[in-house]
């Protein structure tokens, strides 16, 4: 034994004293510590805990502390384990101990063999040696530094406090400097002025950063670039090294891939194929393009997470999904045929090529199919199949087809010989089929030959001629003339293509015709019963009118009777609109209402409406706001005509809102050289289902059955109709029941100087003149005459033309107020002979209920020198007065 081995000899047995010192102690403590962990958790702790108790004496003294400390611990373990019932766990603690203690042992042998090695001089040389080695380890790390750096695609520079130590050779190609140009040089020289402090702002940060910044290369031209750098040791000193890279082609990549996504969407979107995707587990559809919609009759949000067994029809639904299942699992292309239910209850027929798309992780995750609509091919499969199926029945069926339809049918061949007919066409033209087979037609049908020969001649120059409509006679109808309705195509060769005779196929619209016209002559009739209607209506109206009129010339001091005269003026003026909107739609709807357009500042056509609507909104108690322009503003309308259709607007929007309501009206220019005329009201507002329809003719919301509001449907249909007239349009908006509603109307502006209608020379009022008055209705003609008189005319009556005739004769009367509609002799014949007088020549005005633009006309002719529509209003009887 050597002196070293002798002197290692007590040093050792002191280390396994103490090892075993060190075993009962780490016992001991994990003991304790398990213990009052017990007792703090309220459970037991893991015995892993006893673990270090058993490592640490292994370590120090080596193999024979290991194993008590073992023994002791794994005693413990046992007990912990509740007396082993938890073998295991006992068998692993002890197979660790013992490799612990293993361990242990063999440390301690390696500390004996080479503890020659830990004499002052050993260690000193081997410190010696350790710097060497890391010496020569950093420059190799230096030299494999700077081979990277010169091998980086991207520009690498290392500086310090802003001064370029280096760069490698990229740096030299992206910026054209040469290396020598930028050593000792400031970085900021690779930054264009106004981005240099920027540059000398991120340099100061000693944190490793990642930023964006604009660069200059020695030409002069900039890019964007990425700079990310940290800091770093050269030579004993802190510096930083920073690589640079270039932007500019990911940029562009991203610009291409920008453009590939839209693409794709765009693609997705509007390829004329379904395309759907959706989650491989459970089928849920998670994106859908239009053609797939079109395709289930779906729109996009109703598909969105439904299973695409949902669409898919019950007899196909099992099949579908388990080989769904089966291509997903295999990761394989899903191809099949099937039927999808419609949203309307229609069945498709659908090609389905399904693909599945994997994930990060590798999994399958979505799928996205390609669905073809392939119902028309599946019927053109299926009627080729019927077809080769029962080719002899198709052809017995299409005989009787061609021999029973309803419809005539014959072709002919180019020398426009019969070669086949049947009976509906042979009946028609009078003959049987055996007289037309051979023959021409100009033989069979001789007189309908000259309006079909240019007809033929087109057909065999190839053209196709439908819906020919035809009139004239034949033998089977000798004397009455027949409408027919023909379509005409060329035949042709399947093979060579050449025409080998004509088509035909006629149909007897005669009965259609006539019903046609009969519905013309109702139409026509409807217009005259309106006409009458409104005549009719008129007459009883006249004599009302002129008894409110004669009690506003007296004074009444019964307030009851106030009201009573008053509420029998507003409901005469209501019923003489709605006749008039009633004619006005006839007239619009036969296109015989034209406009008498001039240029007018908006707001006085605006005050004609109001001052017309006025006594329904202040009967009503409305609140009308008045909202003018702060500029004029000139349209080119029919003043009466947009009159009319402002105060029905005013006058539907006092009948829709409760009594005290508030009504606006406002006039603004819009933002297309158009003027905006708006009048809302808070009243009971529109329900969106009736929003679209409330310009519609005789439409109405739903009906009460008092009827509170009246009205027959027409005014806003004729309000529409009118701005259409004048090249505008009117808008309806409300946001529901209850909460009101607005009409708007936009007109063209007219940027012409406003024609200033010059007032009528109008003769003073005051003098007492001679007047008959002219009317089978007693009530009418005795009402006019006394209003007459309150304003002190000289007034005589006559009930018909032959005592017209006759009190003019006798008492010469200025003015003859004359009704049309007389009976035995009417006005115009009146007026006639009083015309044809020459020494009878008063001034004679027509009082009828007909009021259209040709009853004046008429009576214009017929030499009368007024025209007033019963019932006439005081100021217009005043400004006949005046005028004669």
């Amino acid at each position: 034994m050597t002196s070293r081995n002798r002197m290692q000899t007590p040093r050792t047995q002191r280390s396994t004293s103490l090892g075993f010192v060190v075993a009962v102690l780490s016992t001991a403590t994990a003991m304790v510590v398990h213990v009052s962990l017990e007792r703090w958790l309220g459970a037991s702790p893991p015995w892993s805990l006893f673990s270090l108790a058993v490592a640490l004496p292994a370590v120090l003294g080596g193999l024979g502390p290991g194993l008590l400390a073992t023994g002791l611990c794994g005693l413990a373990v046992f007990i912990q384990s509740a007396a082993g019932r938890d073998a295991v766990l006992v068998i692993l603690f002890f197979a660790f101990g013992l490799a612990m203690s293993w361990i242990g042992g063999r440390m301690r042998r390696s500390d004996r063999r080479f503890g020659d090695c830990t004499s002052l001089l050993d260690r000193l040389r081997a410190r010696d040696a350790r710097v060497t080695a890391e010496v020569e380890v950093l420059r190799e790390s230096e030299g494999r530094f700077r081979a990277l750096a010169q091998a980086s695609f991207d520009p690498l520079v290392l500086h310090s406090e802003g001064v370029i130590l280096d760069v490698n050779q990229a740096f030299t190609e992206t910026f054209g400097y040469r290396r020598e140009e930028v050593l000792g040089a400031r970085k900021e020289l690779l930054a264009p002025d106004d981005f240099r402090p920027l540059l000398a702002e991120r340099m100061m940060s000693g944190a490793e950063t990642s930023y964006e910044a604009v660069l200059q290369r020695k030409d002069g031209s900039r890019f964007v670039a990425e700079l990310r750098g940290g800091n770093v040791h050269v030579q004993g000193r802190p510096a930083r090294a920073t690589v640079i890279r270039d932007l500019t082609p990911r940029r562009a990549a991203e610009s291409v891939a920008r453009w590939t996504d839209e693409l794709f969407r765009q693609l997705y979107d509007w390829i004329p194929l379904g395309m759907a995707q959706a989650d491989a587990k459970d089928g849920r559809l998670l994106r859908v393009n239009a053609c797939y919609c079109e395709i289930t009759g779906y729109s996009a949000a109703e598909l969105l997470g439904k299973r695409f067994s949902e669409l898919t029809h019950p007899d196909d639904r099992e099949k579908d999904v388990a080989g769904y299942r089966e291509a997903a699992r295999e990761g394989r292309v899903y191809r099949t045929e099937k039927r999808y239910f419609r949203k309307d209850g229609s069945i498709v027929w659908v090609r389905v090529h399904a693909f599945f798309l994997r994930d990060v992780h590798g999994g399958i995750s979505t799928s996205t199919a390609v669905i073809e609509d392939i119902t028309q091919r599946k019927r053109n499969e299926e009627m080729l199949r019927e077809t080769q199926r029962s080719t002899e029945e198709a052809l017995g069926l299409l005989d009787n087809l061609f021999a029973y339809a309803p419809l005539g049918i014959a072709l002919v061949d180019p020398q426009c010989r019969f070669v086949r007919v049947n009976e509906s066409l042979a009946s028609m033209n009078g003959a049987s089929i055996a007289e037309h087979v051979g023959r021409r037609v100009a033989d069979v049908v001789p007189d309908l030959w000259p309006l079909l020969e240019d007809v033929y001649r087109r057909v065999l120059a190839g053209e196709r001629l439908l819906n020919v409509s035809l009139v004239g006679e034949t033998r089977a109808c000798p004397g009455e003339s027949r409408h027919w309705l023909c379509n005409y195509y060329p035949v042709r060769d399947r093979r060579a293509g050449e025409i080998m005779g004509i088509g035909i196929v006629v149909q007897d619209v005669t009965d259609q015709t006539r019903a046609e016209e009969a519905l013309r002559e109702a139409d026509r009739r409807k217009d005259e019963f309106l006409a009458m209607l409104a005549h009719e209506l008129r007459n009883p109206l006249a004599p009302i009118k002129m008894a409110v009129e004669i009690q506003k010339r007296v004074e009444l001091a019964e307030p009851r009777l106030l009201r009573s005269r008053d509420v029998i003026e507003r409901q005469v003026g209501h019923l003489v609109r709605l006749l008039d909107d009633l004619l006005d739609v006839s007239r619009i709807s036969r296109g015989r209402i034209t406009l008498q357009k001039e240029t007018h500042e908006l707001c006085e056509i605006i005050d004609q409406a109001i001052e017309s609507t006025r006594p329904l909104i202040d009967a009503r108690k409305h609140d009308l706001d008045l909202a003018p322009c702060s500029e004029p503003l000139h349209v080119n309308v029919d003043a009466a005509r947009l009159t009319q259709v402002v105060a029905n607007l005013l006058n539907n929007a006092a009948k829709y809102t409760d009594d005290g309501g508030r009504i606006h009206l406002g006039i603004e220019r819009g933002p297309r050289n158009e003027a905006l005329i708006r009048i809302k009201d808070n009243g009971r507002g529109i329900d969106p289902k009736d929003l679209p329809h409330v310009f519609d003719t005789f439409y109405q919301s739903t009906r009460t059955l008092d009827r509170s509001e009246g009205g027959l449907g027409i005014g806003l249909s004729l309000v529409r109709r009118l701005v259409e007239l004048h090249g505008g349009r009117v808008e309806a908006h409300s946001e529901g029941l209850g909460k009101g509603s607005e009409f708007v109307v936009r007109l063209a502006l007219e940027e012409a100087p406003m024609t200033i209608p010059q007032p009528a020379d109008i003769p003073a009022a005051g003098q007492s003149r001679r007047v008959l008055v002219v009317d089978d209705n007693i009530d009418a003609a005795e009402t006019m005459a006394a209003l007459l008189e309150t304003l002190g005319h000289e007034v005589s009556v006559a009930h018909d033309g032959e005592a017209a005739l006759e009190a003019v004769s006798n008492g010469h009367p200025e003015i003859v107020l004359l009704d049309i509609g007389l009976p035995r002799m009417d006005g115009y014949e009146v007026c006639k002979r009083l015309r044809d007088d020459g020494t009878l020549r008063p001034f004679i005005v027509a009082v009828t209920g007909y009021g259209q633009a040709e009853d004046r006309a008429r009576a214009l002719e017929a030499g009368f020198d007024a025209h007033l529509v019963k019932p006439a209003s005081f100021d217009a009887i005043q400004a006949v007065l005046r005028a004669a």
